[in-house]
């Protein structure tokens, strides 16, 4: 029989926690505490970032009163300001399972629009990715204020530009039919669809109780017809640029964004000395496109300049159509 000497073998001593120990358990334990806390108040005071704008119901209620705790606006409001599409004729598929009533109502809702704002215009496609679904159902769903809801529309599909937040895809969903001779309810969807909110008036159109009644906002048809008046363009700029020198040899780092709502294409970033003109070019890079919403950076060492006294650089970006404004295009740099 070999006891634990006899085989080699010899336990550890068990560890002692020291004052030290315990205080760096402590701290480690308030720093993950803190790293919660910061988190879950961006996501209370921001929102979820990563969500789009949420789809909204219009519902069906003998009064036409706003329910104690929703908050509404009597300006004309969208999800974000200056949202749209990035082009005039959209394309529209609605579902072969939709009843005659409901698809003739929506193609009513598309008529009315395209007539009041004399801008946008709608036509059908066999494709699920249209630029708006719409989608019917026979049921009416109940709300929790004993009212039903006839309909949900909204932008599904987003990007979020910081000039004008694209649309890329809404969506529509038609419950039973409404008793109104007017397609009120799908007028409202297709607004919400457009990026527009609720507002605070019994007798518009985009209050969130239904009434036979209730009309088009002229701000609204304004809104649109300003927004889809700009031309679809590309808008370059400069995220960040950083740049050195050694001796002749330039390094630099930069990243180009487009917040505009097309892409933009044979993008180029030019390189000079002191000053823009070709005499003081000392590179060009071709960065191809740059998708609407995206970015691309560029990282480059050891270019030759034309001498080591070069005080300041230019980095200045182009591409080959136009832009909404052209002044963030150019960045100056003391190296």
């Amino acid at each position: 029989m070999y006891g634990k000497e006899g085989c080699g073998i010899r336990e550890n001593p068990p560890e002692v926690l020291t004052m030290e120990k315990i205080r760096w358990l402590i701290n480690v334990v308030l720093l993950l505490i803190l790293l919660d806390l910061i988190i879950l108040g961006y996501f209370y005071i921001l929102g979820n970032p990563f969500e789009g704008p949420k789809q909204f119901r219009i519902k069906n209620s003998d009064t036409l009163q706003v329910p104690l705790g929703l908050n509404l606006s009597n300006e004309v409001t969208q999800f974000y300001p200056n949202m749209r599409y990035n082009h005039n004729e959209l394309s529209f598929y609605i579902d072969p399972g939709c009843q005659e009533g409901k698809r003739i109502r929506m193609l009513q809702a598309f008529l009315i629009i395209n007539s009041e704002t004399g801008i946008l215009s709608f036509y059908p496609s066999s494709s699920l990715e249209a630029d708006i679904i719409v989608d019917c159902t026979n049921s009416l769903l109940e709300s929790d204020d004993t009212s039903f809801i006839v309909g949900e529309g909204g932008p599904s599909k987003i990007i979020n530009s910081s000039l004008y937040p694209i649309i890329l895809q809404g969506k529509i969903i038609l419950y039973n039919e409404s008793s109104c001779s007017q397609p009120v309810t799908e007028l409202h969807e297709l607004l919400h669809v457009l990026g527009f909110d609720h507002m605070n008036d019994p007798e518009k159109i985009l209050y969130p109780y239904l009434g036979c009644n209730q009309t088009m906002d002229s701000r609204i048809v304004e809104n649109i017809k300003q927004l889809y008046a700009l031309p679809a363009l590309p808008e370059l700029y400069f995220l960040q640029a950083e740049a050195s020198k050694t001796n002749s040899y330039l390094n630099f780092n930069v990243q180009v964004n487009n917040q505009g709502i097309v892409d933009a294409e044979e993008v180029t970033l030019k390189v000079y000395e002191d000053s823009v003109s070709q005499d003081n070019e000392v590179g060009s890079f071709n960065l191809k496109i740059i998708k609407m919403g995206e970015g691309k950076s560029l990282e480059v060492t050891n270019l030759k300049l034309p001498s080591r006294a070069t005080k300041n650089i230019i980095l200045k970006v182009e591409t080959n159509s136009e832009e909404y404004d052209l002044k963030n295009n150019e960045i100056t740099i003391t190296i």
